[in-house]
């Protein structure tokens, strides 16, 4: 009768664990940049909001549209454009997150912060 486990399984079983925690911890100990926010308007670079300092809740309006920064969050609030999509789009709270709201020339690009990326940036 075998052993329930051998030297190769147990080896086997080491040599996945070690490669997992070889994945997990760069999680624990990566430097995370402060979440900036990019907005252009025109092609043109019209403001750059550092998110991770912001207090309280304030709007910008530009071309017809009102952005809300908050802390760590950015979102398009209204637009007068027809399909609202920017609106829609919802709050963007990751680096590399962008919105854009292409009838009024605005566009929300998001840096910094944790770049993780997900099934949806995939």
């Amino acid at each position: 009768m075998d052993k329930l486990a051998k030297r190769s399984d147990i080896l086997l079983i080491l040599i996945l664990f070690m490669l997992a925690l070889v994945l997990i911890l760069p999680r624990f100990f990566s430097s995370e940049e402060p979440l900036t926010a990019s907005i252009y308007v025109d092609g043109e670079l019209a403001y750059q909001l550092d998110l991770s300092k912001i207090e309280t809740a304030y709007e910008i309006p530009i071309n017809n549209t009102v952005i809300v920064a908050d802390k760590n969050v950015i979102r398009f609030k209204s637009s007068d454009c027809k399909d609202k999509l920017c609106v829609n789009t919802g709050k963007l709270t990751r680096a590399n997150g962008v919105a854009a709201c292409l009838p009024n020339r605005v566009l929300i690009v998001l840096s910094g912060g944790s770049s993780e990326y997900d099934a949806i940036t995939y």
